[in-house]
């Protein structure tokens, strides 16, 4: 389970770095379980994602900040991007 959450910390990684490097915005969200980044779905296999304010990634690498909540099975892990320069943090919730 830590590891497809630390899959997905990876992909939120690579987001906030494409968003600088190719100056392109980027803004996450969720719609049942499932990721949405720029209007398109991204999944991550028997993994639910929750996000209750979009998250944005803007052009100058920095970013709004927000909360992605991810289920794997019965554990729960929170991943919190800091405003405004994106550090990630994952912590496991419990089961």
């Amino acid at each position: 389970a830590s590891l497809k959450a630390e899959e997905v910390m990876v992909f939120i990684s690579s987001l906030k770095r494409e968003s600088f490097l190719y100056s392109e915005a980027k803004v996450l969200s969720s719609k049942d379980g499932v990721m949405i980044v720029n209007g398109k779905e991204k999944t991550f296999d028997d993994t639910s994602i929750q996000i209750d304010q979009p998250i944005e990634f803007y052009r100058n690498g920095t970013t709004s900040g927000g909360t992605l909540k991810i289920y794997v099975g019965d554990q729960a892990y929170t991943l919190n991007v800091q405003t405004p320069l994106g550090g990630i943090i994952l912590e496991r919730k419990g089961t």
